[in-house]
Formats: C-alpha cells, structure tokens, sequence
C-alpha cells in the first residue's frame, strides 16, 4: 500500500548577500551628466551587439559606456547619448 505523497514545509530563510556584492555597488559613482550635444554636430558611435536569447547592445561614445537591453531601440540609446544621460565610464 501507497502511503500518499510526503508532506512538503516551507521555511523562510534570508539569503545573505556576497560581500563582493556590497564592494561593487559601493565602488559605483554618479557621474555627472554631459552637456547636450547639437543636432548637426558629428557623433562617432561603436555598436555591439551581443545575440542569443538575450541580448543586448553596448554602444560606446563621448568617453563613456552605455548597455541596454536588445528589447530597446538603438534610437532611444543614441538620444541618450545626444542628451548626456547615463553611461559608465570605459
């Protein structure tokens, strides 16, 4: 005979973060915006674009990194960068 199926408990338990992770959000500045380039001024602009089930797009320009998801459209990355938002230094 079948003695049913076993009994399933849930226990709640905190799961502690790395301290590897504290160290990088830590080491993460703000920088400041940079100033709004002009419609007409020449942009140089290099596009990588990772495939695969997720992907994404890094474009590097004005001194800085920008990363975004492949789901975004490289218009709005490119206004981005006109608009001196965001970036990581790279």
């Amino acid at each position: 005979m079948c003695s049913g199926s076993t009994p399933t408990r849930w226990k709640y338990a905190k799961i502690p973060m790395p301290p590897e992770a504290l160290r990088d959000s830590a080491a993460k500045q703000h920088l400041p915006s940079l100033p709004p380039l002009a419609r007409g001024e020449t942009l140089t602009i290099t596009v990588t674009y990772r495939g695969g089930p997720e992907c994404w797009y890094e474009l590097r320009a004005r001194g800085r990194r920008w990363r975004a998801p492949g789901h975004h459209a490289l218009h709005d990355i490119v206004r981005w960068i006109y608009e001196g938002r965001g970036g990581t230094v790279g």
